[in-house]
């Protein structure tokens, strides 16, 4: 429990993307249509992660309040859809962490109601 209350305090501080592991841009190179399928692959599983550890910190009520709320059936590769999207229509967002961006961009998407 002592590390996934350091995760979040991690993942919720306001970090410039020199100190996280991956920025918007990565995530977005990684993401890109015309990425190899080693790229797709870190796409992917970057975005099943922070998901589901949105997922559990709701679960576990480590967070009070989810920042977005899952579609019933949604695809990996909607939420893939999604990411880019909002990242293509918010390129100043790109040098800030890839995690940011991906819980912005399902904060906007899928809001819980």
């Amino acid at each position: 429990m002592r590390w996934l209350i350091l995760g979040l305090a991690l993942l919720t501080m306001n970090v410039n993307a020199a100190e996280a592991f991956k920025t918007g841009q990565e995530l977005r190179e990684e993401c890109g249509d015309n990425s190899g399928f080693f790229m797709r692959g870190a796409c992917y599983g970057f975005i099943t992660a922070v998901f589901d550890l949105h997922s559990s910190w709701v679960e576990s009520e480590v967070i009070s309040e989810p920042q977005f709320c899952k579609p019933p059936k949604v695809t990996l590769d909607k939420l893939k859809s999604v990411i880019t999207a909002y990242m293509d229509a918010n390129p100043d967002d790109l040098d800030k962490t890839a995690s940011g961006n991906v819980l912005n961009a399902f904060a906007q998407a899928f809001p819980c109601e």
